[in-house]
C-alpha cells in the first residue's frame, strides 16, 4: 500500500472527520454572528431614518435558521417592501429607506470577514 498501512488510513480518516466537524461548527458560529450583526445593522439604519417610529416593525425583525443558512427577515410584514423601496399599491413620492439592501451589501462583506476573524480562529485553535 505504498508505505501506508491500513491503520494509518483509518487514523487519517478519523482526523479528517474531526477537522470537518470543527470547520462546520466554526462556519455555523460565523453565520450566526453575521446574522446577529445584520439584525442589529438593519435596526440601526431604520432607527436613524424613520422620523416617527412605531415599535411594531422592529419587533417583527428576527433571525431564523433554515438548514445551513441564517436568515434575517421581517416576518413578511405587509408594508415591509414599501418601507424598503417605496413600492406598493398606491403612488407615493416616498423613496424608501433601503435599510435591507444596505444591510445585505454589508453582510456580504462581513461574512467573509467573520470566517477569518480572530474570534472564530481562536475557537478553532482551541478545539484543535
Amino acid at each position: 500500500m505504498n508505505g501506508v498501512d491500513a491503520q494509518g488510513d483509518v487514523e487519517a480518516a478519523a482526523v479528517l472527520a474531526a477537522l470537518d466537524a470543527r470547520i462546520a461548527r466554526a462556519a455555523r458560529a460565523a453565520a450566526a454572528a453575521v446574522a446577529d450583526q445584520a439584525s442589529a445593522h438593519v435596526h440601526t439604519l431604520l432607527e436613524e431614518r424613520i422620523r416617527h417610529p412605531t415599535p411594531y416593525y422592529w419587533t417583527q425583525i428576527t433571525r431564523a435558521s433554515q438548514g445551513p443558512w441564517e436568515i434575517v427577515h421581517d416576518r413578511g410584514v405587509a408594508y415591509g417592501p414599501w418601507l424598503e423601496d417605496g413600492t406598493g399599491r398606491g403612488r407615493t413620492r416616498f423613496r424608501g429607506y433601503h435599510a435591507w439592501a444596505e444591510t445585505r451589501a454589508w453582510a456580504d462583506g462581513a461574512a467573509g470577514y467573520a470566517i477569518a476573524s480572530a474570534e472564530v480562529a481562536a475557537d478553532i485553535q482551541g478545539e484543535l
